[in-house]
């Protein structure tokens, strides 16, 4: 389909029924789909089809919006990949189930993000919500927060990459 250029994919809906074999078989993503620009996966399903679909070291610049669903099934190795391998992504939704895992690779991976959209669960905005998005520690940001201490060098305290690396360009970031 070399003139497509929008493109929703449901995973899940194939992971259950594919074979190893059918999901090896998969050609990459960029030879199947080479002219997209918005990318829409509704259900991730098996991280098998997503490594053969985007195998490592892929490169889809053409990409400039992106949404994921919950990406629970997603490792951090897999989250690596598709952050280094969507290099010219202006735009993403992401609701992720765990993530301090997934938004530091984000936030230290994909500076040249104009809008980001992040949809927390209630739960997970409440346990970890303050430290994937800053990049402070969680035991830190507890104490943060029980002591009211909000006088806190928060750069001496940070230790992975957080909201404040996608300064490089205006952001605008939706929670």
């Amino acid at each position: 389909m070399p003139r497509l250029n929008k493109l929703t994919l449901n995973i899940g809906a194939y992971s259950s029924t594919c074979t190893n074999e059918a999901v090896n078989s998969l050609r990459p993503f960029t030879e199947l789909f080479p002219a997209v620009t918005e990318l829409y996966i509704t259900d991730m399903g098996s991280t098998g089809i997503l490594n053969s679909l985007f195998p490592e070291g892929f490169r889809a610049p053409m990409i400039e919006k992106c949404a994921f669903p919950e990406i629970a099934t997603i490792d951090s190795a897999t989250a690596l990949n598709l952050a280094l391998g969507f290099t010219g992504l202006k735009k993403i939704r992401i609701s992720p189930l765990r993530p301090s895992k997934i938004l530091p690779i984000i936030f230290g991976n994909m500076s040249g993000l104009e809008e980001l959209y992040i949809k927390f669960k209630s739960n997970v905005k409440r346990l970890c919500g303050d430290a994937a998005l800053t990049g402070i520690p969680r035991d830190v940001c507890r104490t943060i927060r029980k002591q009211e201490n909000w006088n806190v060098d928060l750069m001496e305290v940070k230790t992975a990459p957080g909201l404040s690396d996608l300064k490089s360009k205006p952001c605008h970031c939706h929670l």
